[in-house]
């Protein structure tokens, strides 16, 4: 491995798991995009603590596949109102996500407190993963990890190597 692909992907790193910045109390990206040669684009993530938000921007369709690379769910919209038109109305806030020239400024919105994810989390009435692998091929693995309150946590899997 050379030191310029260890450079590189340092710094990408760094930037995944960069915190957003401060929000805003006034959203920036509603409605059709105001700016030339920008378009919508939406996302449907979880945040940290798992509550599920949606979020819509306007950008340059030139900036999909970098921004794509850091956002999985990045979606090109047919809307002017993505997350609106997806159940997501209740807005939450606006916050630039990244840092120097890879960043991107999004509007937030969350479900209205009534409403629920049309896809609950699915919940297990036992551990799906308790001794040997059920599955041909499957191989048990294994991780010890700190959670968001400092408690640590064993996780363990079956999957194909």
């Amino acid at each position: 491995i050379s030191m310029k692909a260890v450079a590189v992907a340092t710094c990408l790193a760094s930037l995944a798991l960069a915190s957003p910045s401060e929000g805003s109390d006034q959203p920036c990206c509603q409605g059709k995009c105001e700016k030339p040669g920008e378009e919508k684009y939406w996302s449907i993530a979880k945040s940290m603590l798992g509550v599920p938000h949606c979020g819509e921007c306007c950008m340059d369709p030139k900036q999909y596949p970098l921004m794509h690379f850091f956002e999985k769910n990045l979606t090109k919209s047919e809307e002017d109102n993505p997350c609106e038109e997806r159940g997501y109305t209740k807005y939450d806030s606006t916050e630039t996500h990244g840092f120097g020239p890879v960043k991107m400024t999004l509007d937030l919105y969350d479900f209205p407190a009534a409403r629920t994810p049309e896809e609950p989390e699915p919940t297990a009435s036992e551990p799906c993963c308790q001794g040997l692998c059920q599955e041909p091929g499957h191989e048990k693995y294994w991780s010890i990890a700190k959670g968001l309150l400092g408690e640590s946590h064993c996780g363990e899997c079956c999957m194909d190597p």
